[in-house]
């Protein structure tokens, strides 16, 4: 039984050990720190005797990512504010002395409540924060006279967006023959730019988008469409950008 990660190492969790005994049910503590961690997992299995073939159920994979959380301590004397500001949430240790004062915040002693040894940790949990994905295409597209043109951008992030923008560099010269809508990974369109603007030249602008509560996992899709031959554009660039947690 061997875990692959996305770059093709592999690590081996069970290599035909346990002689005749029944079934896997473990969990495996996998050396694979400071690997990137995007991409596609394999769990590989190999049976070499064929009077007892078996069945993956199932497996589970938990990654814990890198996250360097910025702790702050307040106060004086045994009274302290410890605060842990995360871009992820997760469980972080806090350290306590066995011969401390240090109480909690409804005055309890921190280390009277250790039984035995020198320290304890105490787990405080961090909310959940926000974070931000932001990206930029400049693919130069022309823009046709009534045909419906795109380019995209790939989220491989994972959450909810709390906020979404959009920058956009259009050439134009008649920008009210123009439509220019936001697609997100799900089909949800939003109308960014609707044949407004009469005769004025180009768009460069920066649209909040409407779309919050969406996941943002996906291919998002900015697309154009001009309904007028006389004067065609170009997407210069566009700018997602995504508060999410």
């Amino acid at each position: 039984v061997q875990l692959v990660a996305p770059d093709g190492t592999a690590r081996t969790l069970h290599d035909r050990a346990g002689r005749s005994a029944d079934d896997i049910v473990k969990t495996y503590e996998v050396d694979l720190a400071g690997i990137e961690i995007n991409g596609n997992w394999t769990m590989r299995l190999h049976d070499n005797f064929d009077a007892d073939e078996g069945t993956l159920n199932s497996w589970n994979l938990t990654l814990g990512v890198g996250v360097d959380p910025e702790i702050s301590v307040a106060g004086s004397g045994s009274q302290y504010l410890v605060t842990v500001a995360s871009p992820q949430a997760g469980t972080y240790n806090l350290d306590i002395a066995q011969d401390s004062d240090i109480v909690d915040g409804s005055g309890r002693a921190l280390s009277g409540l250790v039984p035995t040894g020198d320290d304890q940790s105490y787990t405080v949990t961090a909310a959940s924060g926000s974070q931000t994905f932001t990206r930029t295409s400049s693919p130069a597209l022309h823009v046709p006279y009534d045909v419906y043109t795109a380019d995209t951008i790939t989220v491989t992030d994972s959450g909810t967006a709390s906020s979404v923008s959009v920058s956009v560099d259009i050439e134009h010269e008649h920008i009210g023959d123009l439509l220019v809508q936001l697609v997100a990974p799900d089909g949800t369109a939003r109308t960014l730019h609707d044949r407004v603007g009469r005769s004025a030249d180009d768009i460069v602008k920066t649209y909040e988008v409407d779309i919050a509560g969406i996941e943002i996992n996906g291919t998002w899709m900015l697309r154009l469409h001009d309904n007028h031959d006389a004067d065609q554009g170009t997407l210069n660039s566009w700018t997602l950008t995504i508060d999410y947690g």
